[in-house]
């Protein structure tokens, strides 16, 4: 909370202190603006153990959105940016961070964006209804990062993007002795060690040299809005005495498709993406105690003609559909589907399939304020062992106030 009363009182702060000069210069150029998305609910989980019991979890839920957000935008002749706060609440452990912050340059033939952004293939579903719902059921998620993006007038853009390593924390647990006037007192200390998903591998061992890049299309037409693409990732694995894989560079890319359009009071939104990972999207086999193997992903295979692990890819398909109802200008009702379904790279495993079903309403009050009921179950199917994994299904309010 101390970071969180800090950085608004920052963000404040920085709309007094801007020179009064360049407020008159822009005009009304300099813009704040703020939205707190809280959600209150009811969650009940389904789970099943190795012998396919069904057991369920009930929970309330209260959260704040990770959409919440605290900002500034301008715009001077060519020049326009943001700078935008947000809050990430994830078990209840709230922190502060900065979501939004680049500029943008306005040429003849498009414009320039440098500065930290989501990424360009993010899309959400509706901006009413993305919590507790598909996140990563459309074109695939990925958080905010930092870029330099040119988008031509006629809708093309390159996006090059800091390159992505996903990593996992492990913890070694280590025995030792703090007394030596007491040789049989013992103690155990955990050393914190961060790896790469795919093969395990501490981060010094991994090089990241090479950047992200999206390449893709935007067509903005009000009633019909398009965006296609595709974007690439790569890092390479440094040499190691103790391990060896049979690729040196990581390499991961995807496809995605959006597309929103309006009928009448009608709004069709359908989101699409596929994806192509090293190993498995994180599935681990995490160490304990005092054993100190390589904990990378559970599709690695050793060939032991080679003495090397095989580092095969996973690829996934997800996507939703979303079909709207405008009632009226403060009230709108939302139906949709999302589905996943992804096969992994192990002899003798099924596919993993994972679907969503959702509805919910958002109803307008004098423009500020906004409440959006919201309903959705979640199976989860059977995973990559044909086993039942279960499902959840979701309840509640989100409420949004909003600033301009």
């Amino acid at each position: 909370m101390k970071k969180l009363f800090l950085s608004i009182s920052v963000t404040l702060a920085l709309w007094i202190i801007i020179p009064p000069g360049l407020l008159k210069a822009a005009g009304s150029g300099i813009k704040p603006y703020g939205n707190l998305y809280m959600f209150y609910g009811y969650r009940q989980s389904a789970t099943y153990d190795a012998a396919e019991e069904k057991s369920t979890d009930n929970d309330t839920l209260y959260k704040i959105n990770n959409n919440s957000n605290l900002g500034f935008n301008f715009r001077y002749s060519k020049y326009s940016g943001v700078f935008e706060l947000g809050i990430d609440d994830y078990e209840n452990n709230r922190d502060v961070k900065i979501r939004k912050a680049f500029g943008v340059y306005k040429l003849s033939i498009g414009e320039l964006m440098i500065g930290q952004n989501w990424s360009p293939y993010v899309k959400w579903s509706h901006e009413a209804s993305n919590y507790y719902r598909s996140e990563g059921f459309g074109a695939l998620y990925e958080d905010f990062t930092t870029q330099i993006k040119f988008t031509s007038n006629i809708g093309i853009y390159l996006d090059i993007m800091r390159p992505y390593v996903p990593t996992e924390t492990f913890y070694s647990e280590q025995k030792y002795n703090p007394d030596p006037a007491n040789p049989s007192y013992i103690e155990y200390k955990y050393t914190r060690v961060d790896r790469e998903i795919t093969t395990g591998l501490p981060l010094d061992n991994i090089k990241s040299i090479v950047p992200k890049i999206a390449l893709g299309y935007e067509l903005n037409m009000g009633q019909f809005n398009l965006g296609l693409g595709a974007a690439g990732n790569m890092y390479s694995i440094d040499k190691n005495d103790d391990i060896s894989f049979n690729k040196e560079w990581i390499i991961s890319y995807l496809a995605y498709l959006h597309l929103d359009y309006r009928i009448s009071f009608f709004l069709i939104n359908l989101s699409a993406g596929y994806a192509v990972n090293p190993a498995n999207f994180g599935i681990v086999v995490q160490s304990s105690g005092n054993n100190t193997y390589y904990p990378g992903a559970a599709a690695k295979i050793k060939n032991l003609a080679t003495g090397q692990w095989e580092l095969k890819d996973t690829w996934n398909v997800q996507g939703y559909g979303e079909l709207g109802f405008e009632i009226s200008n403060s009230v709108r009702i939302f139906l949709g589907y999302g589905f996943s379904l992804t096969d992994y790279p192990v002899e003798n495993t099924e596919k993993d399939y994972a679907m969503e079903y959702y509805i919910n309403a958002k109803f307008n009050l004098g423009g500020l304020i906004a409440l959006t009921p919201a309903l959705s179950y979640r199976d989860y199917m059977k995973d990559m062992a044909g086993k039942k994994e279960g499902s959840d299904l979701y309840a509640g309010i989100l409420a949004t106030v909003s600033f301009y």
